[in-house]
Formats: structure tokens, C-alpha cells, sequence
């Protein structure tokens, strides 16, 4: 969390960049919460509560 304060990585579609071409996520809040994420540019995974 202190990386998201301090350093702002994010796309142009609002996913937080860990590591660039590797590993990239995002958070939603309305109606639950949802994280996706993308892996290699290849596997994108999506859950919700």
C-alpha cells in the first residue's frame, strides 16, 4: 500500500503496474469488490465479493 501512496503506476485503464509486462491489477468498489488482474499479458483473472 505504501508503493500506491508514494508511487503512482497506473495505466490508461486504471490498473496499478507492479511490474510492467508482468503483473498488473485493479480494485473496484461499486457493488462489492472486485479485483482484476492481467499476468504476462496473457492470464487475466477476475473475483468478486
Amino acid at each position: 500500500m505504501q508503493r500506491m501512496v508514494g508511487e503512482p503506476c497506473f495505466d490508461n485503464d486504471g490498473f496499478y503496474v507492479l511490474q510492467p509486462g508482468v503483473y498488473r491489477y485493479r480494485l473496484e468498489f461499486e457493488g462489492g469488490v472486485t479485483v482484476k488482474t492481467v499476468i504476462h499479458e496473457y492470464l487475466a483473472t477476475y473475483v468478486a465479493w
